[in-house]
This record gives structure tokens, sequence and C-alpha cells, in this order.
């Protein structure tokens, strides 16, 4: 259980995505639903945009746009979504993220994650975060020959019938290594069977 501020490029982004998905989420879930305050309670620990959990966790949404928010309390987890959408300055104070980031000076086990599908190259926030990162890509291994590999969508092959039409039931993966193709459900095995491998699957590709 940590304080955690999660971060969407504008507040109402953020009130929208607390509404839709994550409000919902906690309530479907019996296990977050055990220890959070009940969805029409006026607690201000069950508010819009955050959740204050039985368990000591707490759950503060903000908009990458407001300074206040960003720079207003102590946290251990930064989660930080769409950030190439997230404006250059937070109002007057300067890069959201460093701003949120300060806010973890106290936590000796701080955590940031930082997440987005890349947009413009060169110019584009998460394309800097990776290029710098040690790259680390998941491996899963043939369920036909055990050949470590990432998945990629160019291995993707699928039949069409006498008309040109896709046929997705026949789609499957072509091993790199072997050439055979992988089911759905051989793919699906393979990924839920990194738990058993070293660092679940994940290596560096780059000197980090």
């Amino acid at each position: 259980p940590s304080p955690i501020i999660w971060i969407l490029p504008t507040v109402d982004l953020g009130e929208s995505f607390a509404k839709d998905r994550l409000q919902p989420m906690v309530d479907e879930t019996p296990c977050l639903a055990a220890i959070a305050p009940p969805a029409k309670s006026r607690s201000s620990d069950r508010t819009l945009d955050r959740i204050a959990f039985d368990s000591g966790a707490v759950i503060d949404i903000v908009g990458a746009n407001s300074p206040t928010d960003l720079a207003s309390r102590p946290k251990r987890v930064v989660l930080a979504d769409e950030i190439d959408k997230f404006p250059a300055s937070a109002g007057s104070e300067g890069d959201p993220l460093s701003l949120a980031e300060r806010r973890q000076g106290r936590f000796w086990n701080a955590k940031s994650i930082r997440a987005c599908s890349p947009t413009r190259k060169g110019f584009s926030r998460i394309g800097r975060e990776y290029e710098m990162s040690d790259q680390r890509k998941l491996y899963v291994r043939c369920p036909h020959c055990e050949e470590a590999q990432t998945l990629s969508f160019d291995r993707v092959r699928w039949d069409k019938d006498e008309n040109g039409n896709h046929d997705p039931d026949s789609a499957g993966i072509v091993c790199r290594a072997c050439g055979s193709v992988w089911t759905e459900a051989e793919r699906r095995s393979a990924v839920e069977g990194v738990v058993h491998a070293a660092d679940f699957g994940w290596r560096q590709t780059k000197p980090f």
C-alpha cells in the first residue's frame, strides 16, 4: 500500500478516466471493493479523483496541466499515462513529470511508470524515454522448438478465401527459428509460460 499519483494529460481526461474506467473497476473487483469506501459514499476518501483504501493505499488522479495537484502531496508511486500528450509546462511551473517526481524524494523505494504509444519520431517523449532505457523486451519460447524470441506483428500470418476476404480464425505467429505457425492457444500458453522464466522473460537489448 502506497500513496500513488496517476497523471493524465489534462484534468478533464483524468476525471473521464476515473469515472469510466478506474471507479467501475474498483467496484467490480471484489478484493478492491472490500477495502474501498462505497461508491456512493460522501466521504472525502472516495471522490471522482481520489480513492483512499482501507489498506493505506491512496490513488489521486490529476491532470498534467494542473501544477497545484502535481506538487501537492508526497507520493511513492508516480503513474504517468499518455505522456506524449502532456503539456511542455504545467502552468508556469515547468515539466509536469519532473514536478510530480519531486514528490518522491522522501521515499527510498519510489517507483515511476511512464506509458504511451509513440507519436512523432524525434518529438515523442516516450520515444526519448525508450532510447535512454535498456530497451528490454519480452522473450517467449516457441511451443514447437523452444527458441526464445520476441513477438512482432510482422510475423503474423493469416489466410484469405477465394474472394480475397481475410480469415481471422486462421491467424497465427510464425516462429523465427523453425517456421512453425503458432495457434492463438499456443501463443497465450507461451506468454503465460514466462512466469517460470528468468526475469519473467524480460531481457535488456541495450547497455543501460
